[in-house]
């Protein structure tokens, strides 16, 4: 797989709402890093996944990952390692989310990088 058919495999199909320059006006502070181990042989794990970010608002960005796993069934791929980190603004109505896609269980090989900003109220 070359690095541009990863690329278009992850490509996101819902829309972020425009939030201006939010993205660059002030300092984002670290949160905390989740680490998903996605096999595709398993399938209960993605559906758990789904059915996970439906009922906690704060993992609806997981919703997103949604789409990724549609794609990558359709590849026929053995697995995703996926690790996200979360950041927040002074005040916590921003939060950003940061994608890491890879294609080995250590981690090794990025496959792909997506962020995400969403606003809270």
């Amino acid at each position: 797989m070359t690095h541009q058919q990863a690329l278009l495999m992850f490509e996101i199909r819902k829309s972020v709402s425009n939030i201006g320059t939010e993205r660059s006006s002030a300092t984002w502070y670290y949160l905390d890093t989740y680490s998903y181990d996605i096999d595709f042989q398993n399938r209960t794990k993605s559906v758990m996944l789904g059915v996970i970010s439906l009922l906690v608002p704060i993992l609806s960005p997981a919703i997103g990952i949604g789409g990724i796993l549609d794609d990558l069934f359709s590849q026929k791929a053995p697995g995703m390692y996926i690790t996200v980190n979360r950041y927040y603004k002074a005040g916590y109505q921003y939060y950003k989310y940061v994608y890491h896609f890879y294609s080995d269980a250590n981690r090794k090989q990025h496959v792909a990088m997506r962020e995400e900003i969403k606003k809270m109220w």
